[in-house]
């Protein structure tokens, strides 16, 4: 942007104090011209301090100086300098982003222009609406305003203001992607600021240009440019364009993977952003320090930049980007491996898009909740992500086809009327041509009235071709109808065919009565089954239910009421041996671990019977849970091996509470008998095979002497009541190892 060239006038005050009388003679002599004058100079002076003050980013400040300066002007009836303090104030906003504010200062200030018939503020003014039509991207509005004020005024001169004029129009091309007449505008304009040795300008055109230079890939050019603008800006003390060219140049290191000199500049870009305390500024350098942190894959630093950014871009409702970058935070979450808060920025940028009805930002959170979902193995997830992001894009691509559809047929229509337009402008002309044709030989003047038939010819092929492109377009139309009626004849004999169908399902409606009260009847027949079959299933569950209670009570009443019977007569024991400690200690010790065996098998019977856990999964949990506490309790090194997702396969309660107890018997003979000092315990599955294996180094022990104990004989009996296979193999000195296959 330019700077206004106000001049800065300072008085000093004498330090004696004039007499009375004498002040008032001079207040008298001062002339109306004097006044205007020195009112002119304090607005000046005013304007020219905002002007400082936009330059170092006191942006506040420098709005409040220039409302003085309007308030004054308006009150003191000086219409030049009141423009001036409305372009100044609408600068300012622009240098601050608040695009939205810039018509009302800009059109007042050019409606005094007009008023006042100055083409200097009247150019100023439509420049300055111009730039505010660039900014909200309305091309067409700003190449035609730009080019009214170079015809007004600043085209025929080669100030600041055609300068900077050339430099706007230059980035206009840049944002339409014409690169070669961007850099020819962006150079005019550098010629003219060079020549006035204007550094502010030089600075912003030079950064312009490196940023052409950049996307068009000459990056030699574009450093050259790029460091002359940082240089320039850091000279004059620029604060915020430091900031933006800093930036851009480290943009430019990256691309030639100069990673140490892009850091170098982003670095210095990031801290003169807050230096100029611009929120936009700074929310920008933050996230390109967060890209260019990942691009080293220090991912946690790039997240701590992307929060930064997304707090700004909170405060100043810039819900647009926040998303985005909501979005970028999320899946740096997921690559430092904070899953929860990745989910948690994905949600929060969905909230935004979907009140924004942004179907791209949902559309790629969809796709990457499905990559985070699918690299922690859940499946389910992973899949529900994917359709919902395959039908966002399906979404997308189709309003987008149908938007190219109607854009076809509006330019299609467009250019046929303009054809007509300029088929009819054409026979005008040659009428009018005709005419002097005539009178041209009526003159005598040959030459003249060959210069009108050449016209003429030129006009008639002219015509001649335009009437081929309407007649071609029309063809195109006659197509697009045939096209259309050819739809709509099939239409036609789709209808013909249903009616036919109707016709011939109506002969067939005593045939399908007849079907129908069949399949009633049948129906009726299959209800009688099955009700009866939902009484069988009753009776056996209650059967089933009633087998349950009664093992439940058996145990209660064989197993857990003999060892209540026992754990009495310790205590009894205990209390007569009380005069002998020792003993009595003894009797507690086995009723404490009577009582605690107990409380085992409760629990065990009450897990068992539980619903919720009859899947393998929560069993292999208690598994594991049981083996951890009895092998730490003997301080024996252990490995438990169980696989890992189980949740499918499900096991009858009795089949389940008997492949626990054999379980249980095997660690516990481990524990109290082996002596072992390592342990291995393993549960995988094979086909449709369920295997275990308990191994230790133990002691181990003469299988002929222990096959009568109470614990393997249990072991052996509950596999052989459902058939599995179970095998025993030790030797004393050679440790035990256990081994069962279950055929699911």
């Amino acid at each position: 942007m330019f700077t206004f060239g106000l001049h800065l006038i300072t008085v000093k005050a004498t330090k004696y104090t004039l007499p009375l009388l004498l002040l008032a003679l001079l207040l008298c002599s001062i002339t109306p011209a004097d006044a205007q004058t020195s009112g002119s100079r304090q607005i000046d002076r005013l304007l020219s301090e905002s002007d400082s003050l936009t330059h170092i980013a006191r942006y506040p400040e420098a709005i409040r100086k220039a409302e003085a300066a309007l308030q004054f002007s308006r009150e003191n009836a000086y219409p030049f300098q009141e423009a001036m303090a409305l372009l100044k104030i609408a600068e300012v906003h622009y240098r601050r982003s608040d695009f939205h504010l810039l018509p009302h200062y800009d059109s007042a200030a050019l409606q005094i222009g007009l008023r006042l018939k100055d083409n200097f503020i009247t150019a100023l003014s439509t420049y300055r609406l111009g730039v505010y039509f660039m900014s909200i991207d309305d091309h067409t509005q700003a190449f035609r305003l730009f080019d009214k004020a170079l015809s007004l005024k600043f085209g025929n001169e080669n100030s600041t203001h055609t300068a900077t004029v050339y430099n706007d129009i230059g980035v206009l091309h840049g944002k339409l992607n014409h690169l070669d007449k961007q850099v020819e505008w962006l150079l005019k304009a550098l010629k003219i600021r060079e020549q006035l040795k204007e550094e502010t300008g030089i600075a912003q055109t030079c950064n312009n240009l490196a940023v052409a230079y950049n996307d068009a890939g000459n990056y030699s050019r574009a450093l050259q440019y790029g460091i002359r603008a940082v240089e320039l800006r850091r000279k004059v003390n620029d604060v915020a364009g430091v900031a933006i060219s800093a930036g851009n140049l480290s943009q430019i290191y990256l691309r030639l993977d100069s990673i140490n000199q892009a850091l170098h500049y982003q670095e210095t870009g990031l801290r003169y952003a807050e230096l100029s305390g611009l929120e936009s500024r700074m929310a920008q350098s933050y996230i390109n320090m967060a890209l260019m942190l990942n691009r080293q894959k220090k991912n946690a630093e790039a997240l701590e930049y992307e929060k930064k950014a997304i707090d700004i871009l909170g405060r100043t409702g810039n819900s647009e980007m926040q998303a985005r970058r909501q979005i970028a935070a999320g899946i740096l979450s997921k690559i430092t491996g904070d899953t929860a808060q990745a989910l948690q920025f994905y949600q929060q940028a969905f909230d935004i898009s979907g009140k924004l009805n942004n179907k791209s930002n949902i559309r790629d959170i969809y796709l990457n909740k499905t990559v985070l979902y699918k690299d922690y193995k859940d499946f389910y997830n992973a899949y529900e992500n994917y359709k919902k992001y395959i039908l966002y894009r399906d979404s997308i691509i189709n309003q987008e086809t149908l938007v190219k559809i109607s854009e076809a047929q509006a330019r299609y229509e467009t250019e046929k009327k303009d054809n007509e337009i300029k088929q009819l402008a054409n026979a005008r002309r040659i009428q009018e041509l005709e005419t002097e044709k005539q009178k041209a030989l009526a003159a005598g003047n040959a030459l003249l009235a060959q210069q009108r038939q050449n016209e003429i010819d030129l006009l008639s092929r002219g015509r001649e071709l335009q009437q081929i492109k309407i007649l071609q377009q029309q063809e195109d139309l006659e197509k697009q109808n045939l096209t259309v009626q050819n739809q709509r004849q099939a239409l036609l004999l789709a209808q013909q065919e249903k009616d036919l169908q109707e016709a011939a399902l109506r002969k067939s409606n005593l045939l399908g009565n007849a079907l129908i009260a069949g399949a009633i009847m049948m129906l009726i027949i299959v209800w009688f089954l099955f009700n009866r079959y939902k009484l069988k299933r009753k009776i056996n569950e209650q059967q089933a239910l009633l087998a349950v209670r009664n093992d439940i009570a058996k145990n209660l009443h064989d197993d857990i009421g003999s060892s209540l019977s026992n754990i009495h007569i310790l205590n009894e024991l205990a209390r007569k041996n009380t005069s002998r400690p020792a003993l009595a200690s003894q009797y507690l010790d086995k009723a404490g671990e009577d009582i605690q065996r107990i409380s085992e098998d409760l629990n065990d019977i009450v897990w068992n019977i539980n619903p919720r856990y009859d899947d393998l999964q929560q069993l292999f949990i208690r598994m594991k849970r049981y083996a951890a506490d009895m092998l730490d309790g003997k301080n024996i090194n252990y490995t438990l091996n169980f696989p890992d997702n189980a949740n499918n396969i499900g096991m009858t309660m009795e089949r389940r509470r008997d492949f626990y107890l054999i379980f249980k018997e095997a660690v516990n003979n481990l524990v109290k008998y082996s002596q072992a000092t390592t342990a291995s315990i393993a549960v995988l599955f094979e086909g449709n095979r369920l295997i275990m294996k308990v191994e230790d180094n133990g002691i181990g022990f003469n299988q002929s002497q222990a096959q009568y104990g109470n614990g393997l004989s249990n072991m052996q009996q509950r596999a052989a009541f459902w058939k599995d296979r179970l095998s025993i193999e030790s030797s004393p000195g050679n440790g035990a190892s256990i081994f069962l296959e279950l055929r699911l």
